[in-house]
Order: structure tokens, then C-alpha cells, then sequence
């Protein structure tokens, strides 16, 4: 019995503060959205929530019930009618008669939730890419693309040392081109950014394997995507 109350009681202070959560972010949600100017021009007054304090009041009850046995005896148990999670609780007896006590517990649960700003209130990080033409060390049917990604903030620091995987995006690839596509292949999949905050790897594709068109190759650099398009004609 106390082990299906408690996971009552867990579910419950779950549900709770999830709702108390998700109220505070489509609260915060309604705030960012109001319009920075009114109909004449003027700015309008802008809110953000700080925090949020809450406090549980919880009453749970606790039922003795005496039973007599046959040989005369008597025994007794206390199961739960109601409960809380664990915290700050006193007991008291509220009513009583002659098989069965009825004790209330009282419990209070305090917290605060507090707003933290994206990346703990650093400077955002801006991560640029691009795609540069065919570089030496490639030819007509060795294509040698080079893949760059430049790591910097919002404050305009160059991120040096830092580390940014390169990946083909095979489905995305597939999806854009034939299912049979042959993939290309990356030289190096992880790179640290230099001295300016650059990172460089390459494509590699072999264009004997294609057939004269127009390909797509989805690159993943980080938390970006970008979309490579390279033609293949043949005599």
C-alpha cells in the first residue's frame, strides 16, 4: 500500500510542477510577443519574470482501524487515504473513536524557479559555413571541396581551440538525390577551429562514379546544415 501511495504521491508533485513550469513559459512566451511599439509609435513597456516562488499547502489523512481476531485479540493498521511527498509536515489527530483514528498530516513544499538566460548568460555562439570551389589537390574526377565553419560569439570572439564535427547527412543526402546515390566521404570528421576561430575539412567525390547531372550533398557542421550542389558532366 505505501509503496503504490508514494508512487501516487510522485506523480502527483510531478504533474504539479511541470503545470507550474509550462504556466511560466507561456507566460514568458505572451510577454516576448507583445508588440515593441503601440498604434502611435511609442514603445511599449516590455516584462520579463525573474523568477517565480511557489509554495504547496498539502493535507493528507491517515486512517487507524482496530480489528477485533477471534481468539479475542485486536489489531491494527494504517493505511493511506490521501498523501503527499515527503518535506516539512507535523501530525495531528483530528478525529477518533472507538475502531478507528483518523490523523492528518500536514505538509508544505517550497521552491523557486529561476529564469537562466541561453548558455548560462555567456555570449551566444554564431557559427558561420560556406563552400568553397574545387582546391588544389583535386581534379575533374577527384573533386577536393573544402568545408569551412568560422566559431565565434555574440561579442565578436574568434572561438579558437574549439571542436566542430563534420558529418555527411546520408538521409537527407538520399532524400534529395536517387536512393542509390553513392556518398561522398570527408577527409577529416573532426576539426579544432585555429588561432581565428576557422576549421577546416574536405569533400571528397570521385565524379567516375556518377553519371552526368546535378547532385546534393547535405553536410551537418555542428548544429548547422548546409546543402552542396555539384554537376557532373561527362563526354
Amino acid at each position: 500500500m505505501g509503496t503504490e501511495q508514494s508512487a501516487i504521491n510522485k506523480f502527483a508533485l510531478n504533474d504539479i510542477l511541470t503545470g507550474l513550469a509550462t504556466g511560466l513559459n507561456d507566460a514568458q512566451k505572451q510577454l516576448r510577443n507583445v508588440a515593441p511599439y503601440d498604434e502611435f509609435g511609442r514603445p511599449n513597456v516590455m516584462y520579463q519574470l525573474p523568477y517565480l516562488d511557489f509554495e504547496l499547502q498539502v493535507n493528507s489523512e491517515f486512517e487507524e482501524i482496530k480489528t477485533e481476531t477471534a481468539s479475542g485479540g485486536g489489531s491494527s493498521t494504517l493505511p493511506f487515504r490521501f498523501g503527499a511527498p515527503r518535506a516539512s509536515f507535523k501530525f495531528s489527530t483530528v478525529k477518533s473513536s472507538e475502531n478507528k483514528t483518523v490523523i492528518e498530516m500536514k505538509s508544505k513544499i517550497s521552491g523557486r524557479y529561476i529564469a537562466v538566460a541561453p548558455n548560462e548568460g555567456l555570449p551566444q555562439m554564431v557559427l558561420l559555413t560556406k563552400v568553397e570551389a574545387n582546391s588544389p589537390g583535386g581534379d575533374r574526377q577527384n573533386l577536393r571541396i573544402p568545408i569551412v565553419a568560422e566559431l565565434s560569439n555574440t561579442s565578436g570572439e574568434k572561438l579558437k581551440n574549439s571542436l566542430i564535427e563534420f558529418n555527411v547527412d546520408e538521409e537527407l543526402t538520399k532524400s534529395l538525390n536517387d536512393s542509390d546515390i553513392i556518398l561522398p566521404s570527408l577527409e577529416i570528421a573532426e576539426v579544432r577551429t585555429n588561432d581565428e576561430g576557422i576549421a577546416t575539412t574536405y569533400l571528397r567525390v570521385n565524379t567516375d562514379q556518377y553519371n552526368s547531372g546535378t547532385y546534393n550533398y547535405a553536410i551537418q557542421i555542428g548544429f548547422a546544415t548546409i546543402i552542396k550542389t555539384i554537376s557532373v558532366t561527362k563526354n
